[in-house]
């Protein structure tokens, strides 16, 4: 199974919860990209597990230049869900 999970928050508990997740559901197989935000504690943590991932700060322009970004990474990455 392939996955694009987003987080784009600071750097916290549900953040350290999100590397265990996608660190567990790896090892079960589980392909993943990760898009998260450039916060360098949450860079180098995710870094450290070997995940795939990419550096996703939303735009400021919103909305459209947003979805047009991820429906690019989309379609390199090919997720099932």
């Amino acid at each position: 199974m392939r996955v694009v999970q987003f987080l784009i928050g600071s750097y916290g508990g549900a953040e350290r919860f999100f590397i265990r997740l996608c660190s567990a559901l790896a090892a079960r197989g589980v392909e993943q990209l990760l898009l998260i935000n450039d916060h360098p504690a949450l860079v180098g943590d995710v870094q450290r597990t070997g995940l795939r991932y990419e550096i996703f700060v939303p735009s400021r322009l919103g909305g459209i230049v947003d979805r047009y970004r991820v429906a690019k990474l989309c379609k390199r990455f090919t997720p099932n869900m």
